[in-house]
């Protein structure tokens, strides 16, 4: 732009140089037409006009190779371009008479972000994303729009950064511009990428619906209507996939409203799933089969309206763990002494064996539910169950290691006696 501009000015400097213009100048001004005073005044402004232009385009030459990197550059090496251009941008505002405005700096921070964005839909699209959906690389596609996000974010740091350096090296100049003003079509993209990867995080999780079997006396009937719940969803995803525009497009103007309908399905197939996995939780029999059951929903309870269903079994499935652990302790106590010893095993490694099974048996229940998503480990009975845990892994610690003591101490002796003992012994019947 302002090469083009210093161009046409110098061409229109040249003219009103030569004699010709001169001699036409010089008339007026003998004849005193009324055209005089204006024309001078036309001069004047181009002639002002042509200093700035040759002044910006001279200093904006610099930026050129960081611009060209820009659009050539693999997206994942953008931040690597970020500092330089920065500081570039800065050396130019200290340095050139003209360049060193806020209207100025905020079209060229207008054109970089803008660069940012075209870059960006070359590297991820809607089109993108349903396409690794359908190859079932939804993974790979939250990876990108995370990839996105970041590259936009360490552009805005960058930014952040040199501004704290021009406001302390150009206090009477500083940069003083609202960031709304600046970043106002970036952020718009970025929030259009949250959504964006809110959509690909829910087809993730809903997924899980089609291979999820519940069993018990109601599973098939449950396993049915989990059927008819992920239909629902194949159908509202279908919308969104079958839509006339980029949902990477922050100009398509009817997102909004589509993703908005979308949610709508989303939830409510949500609080019917919440209420399905709460009665088939309560038909669940024991402690086991409930942890099978939420192991196979996973990361669906992280689901917000899921996971407000599901709170209400916290403190129930909580006190079954601890009912669990206390019966764990009874065992281990009442047994301790008399521990059952297969019979393929000598007494001390049988009673090490068996205490072990006891330890990994509680290990695994508070394992289970420390896997669990949302805010049950912040309760007060899930810390009671952490104490109580370690109290009897404590416990079943001390006892092994008096086994292993009393071990230590016989195996001496023991040894001694076996070995006086005769490897062959004489029939007396031959």
């Amino acid at each position: 732009f302002w090469e083009t501009k210093a161009k046409k000015l110098n061409s229109i400097f040249e003219q009103l140089q030569r004699d010709r213009v001169r001699k036409i100048l010089r008339f007026l001004d003998l004849s005193k037409s009324t055209y005089c005073a204006p024309f001078a005044r036309l001069c004047k402004e181009v002639f002002a006009a042509r200093v700035e232009a040759n002044d910006n385009a001279k200093f904006l030459h610099t930026l050129d190779p960081w611009f060209r990197k820009l659009d050539q550059s693999k997206w994942e090496e953008l931040p690597q371009l970020f500092v330089p251009m920065l500081h570039i941008i800065l050396l130019v505002w200290k340095n050139s008479r003209c360049y060193n405005t806020a209207p100025r700096l905020v079209v060229l921070m207008w054109q970089i972000c803008n660069s940012l964005i075209r870059k960006a839909a070359q590297f991820i699209s809607g089109s993108k994303i349903f396409n690794l959906m359908a190859e079932e690389e939804s993974g790979e596609a939250v990876e990108k729009i995370k990839l996105a996000v970041s590259v936009c974010n360490q552009f805005k740091l960058t930014y952040f950064e040199y501004k704290t350096t021009a406001d302390a090296e150009c206090p009477s100049n500083a940069w003083r511009i609202p960031n709304e003003a600046i970043f106002g079509r970036l952020d718009a993209y970025l929030e259009r990428l949250h959504d964006v990867h809110d959509l690909t995080q829910t087809v993730i999780q809903l997924e899980r619906l089609e291979k999820i079997e519940i069993g018990g006396s109601k599973g098939g009937e449950q396993t049915e209507t989990l059927q008819a719940l992920y239909t629902d969803f194949t159908v509202a995803l279908k919308l969104v996939e079958d839509l006339k525009y980029d949902i990477c497009d922050i100009d398509a103007p009817n997102f909004s409203k589509d993703y908005s309908t979308f949610k709508g399905t989303v939830n409510n197939i949500e609080i019917r799933l919440g209420s399905l996995l709460i009665e088939a939780f309560d038909l669940s029999p024991c402690l086991y089969s409930r942890f099978q059951l939420l192991q196979g929903f996973d990361n669906l309870l992280e689901r917000p309206n899921i996971a407000d269903c599901f709170e209400r079994r916290h403190v129930v499935l909580l006190e079954q763990c601890i009912e669990d652990l206390r019966a764990s302790r009874t065992l281990f106590v009442s047994q301790r002494d008399y521990p059952p010893i297969p019979a393929n095993l000598p007494p001390i490694a049988g009673a090490i064996t068996w205490s072990v099974g006891v330890s990994r048996r509680i290990k695994d229940s508070v394992r289970r539910l420390s896997a669990m998503p949302g805010i049950i480990m912040q309760r007060e009975e899930a810390q009671e169950v952490i104490r109580m845990e370690q109290n009897i892994r404590d416990s079943i610690d001390e006892y092994v290691m008096q086994k292993i003591e009393e071990w230590g101490r016989d195996v001496e002796t023991t040894s001694h006696a076996k070995l006086k003992l005769p490897l062959l012994k004489k029939n007396r019947d031959t």
